[in-house]
């Protein structure tokens, strides 16, 4: 009798040592679990180049600010060179008014992830390469701290604003790929990128045509073993294709994903879809050209293996 209650003394005691690590364990697993999407939308979030304007005219005594306006209409003409300009006339602007982080702040990071978007095909993905090059990861190296600190205390200004935090994320995606994607991954940048897509998906599920739910399959599509998981990465893309399914970036992500998995034929249907369709938001359409020719040339390839 003494026996069988000293054992189930120990065993009690053993589960509850035991406890803490199961509840963080489930905790985690529930953090990974991506909310349902809201209703399929067409031309989600596009808007970039509107808020700009709109912003400029809402700030007391900043509706007069040339540089702001003429920084405005140049982001809704979005040009790598429009860009580039709106960032040199930004950094003056935000020089004079250190102080306007949600306004003149926020506008400059954003300005500073276009820049950085349109010359790096935003880091995308590829059916067969990585595109954290030398070359890319010295711009995500110049631009992105600025951006980063810019779009962090934008996002404090402003703790329920879906532009700012996107901002966030944006810009330490690649503030932190500068490093190299594998090596950000493995270590804790990854884990704060993830918890920012996460907080993404799950605050603004809609936002950008589900860029959340992108950035998250992404991640478990590319992080490497033993982050990486298949199922997920297909779930979250697949959940950004529910909320936008007439985007090129969502169609030519799910395409990508299957590829890479070593499915061509169910790929081919979303290259097909991804070429037909265009960019769903201005950030799309920042790398929509990069990824229509991406699209067509993994197209041709999955054809290429249907008929072999």
């Amino acid at each position: 009798m003494r026996l069988s209650l000293l054992l189930a003394l120990a065993a009690a005691a053993s589960s509850a040592r035991l406890a803490p690590a199961a509840i963080l364990w489930r905790r985690r697993k529930q953090q990974d679990e991506p909310p349902p999407p809201p209703p399929a939308e067409e031309n989600l979030s596009d808007r970039f180049g509107a808020w700009f304007s709109k912003q400029a005219a809402k700030l007391p005594g900043q509706q007069d600010d040339p540089r702001r306006q003429q920084a405005a209409s140049l982001m809704q003409r979005r040009r790598l060179q429009d860009c580039q300009k709106a960032v040199e006339l930004l950094q003056a602007a935000h020089a004079d008014n250190p102080d306007d982080v949600d306004g003149i702040g926020l506008e400059l990071a954003q300005a500073l992830n276009a820049v950085m978007r349109i010359r790096t095909h935003s880091n995308t993905l590829h059916i067969t390469e990585m595109l954290d090059t030398p070359e890319h990861r010295k711009i995500w190296s110049q631009l992105g701290p600025q951006a980063v600190s810019l779009a962090k205390a934008a996002t404090k200004a402003r703790p329920d604003d879906a532009d700012a935090f996107s901002a966030y994320v944006d810009a330490y995606f690649f503030c932190t790929s500068a490093k190299g994607v594998l090596r950000a991954a493995v270590g804790g940048d990854g884990l704060v990128f993830k918890g920012n897509a996460v907080k993404l998906m799950k605050r603004f599920p809609s936002y950008d045509g589900g860029v959340g739910y992108c950035y998250m399959g992404a991640f478990y599509l590319m992080a490497p073993w033993p982050l990486c998981n298949a199922d997920q990465a297909i779930r979250h893309l697949g959940l950004a294709h529910k909320v936008a399914p007439h985007s090129r970036r969502n169609n030519y992500y799910l395409g990508v994903a299957h590829y890479r998995l070593g499915r061509p034929a169910e790929a081919a249907p979303y290259f097909r879809k991804a070429i037909a369709c265009k960019p769903n938001s201005a950030t799309e359409a920042d790398f929509g050209e990069w990824v229509l020719a991406r699209a067509k040339e993994a197209l041709a390839k999955c054809e290429a293996a249907a008929g072999g």
